[in-house]
């Protein structure tokens, strides 16, 4: 298994990633982060700690229209 490296920026999030072996992750770190994916939907993120999404409009990532292809590490 890879281990984490350097912390860089990347993505249209806008927040500190960090790169797993030669991936190069958004870190998630609260709700306006996690639904902030629909705008990438094929860059790669890694969920930093538990989230709780009280917006009843939030349907997950996304659809069959617009299907997420990146990468997702929920830590878990």
């Amino acid at each position: 298994m890879a281990q984490l490296k350097d912390t860089i920026i990347t993505g249209d999030l806008s927040v500190t990633g960090t790169i797993y072996g030669d991936i190069p992750l958004n870190n998630l770190t609260n709700a306006d982060d996690l639904k902030a994916i629909e705008n990438n939907m094929s860059a790669n993120y890694q969920l930093v700690n538990d989230i709780e999404v009280t917006d009843s409009r939030w349907k997950g990532l996304g659809s069959s229209d617009k299907p997420f292809t990146g990468y997702f590490n929920g830590n878990g």
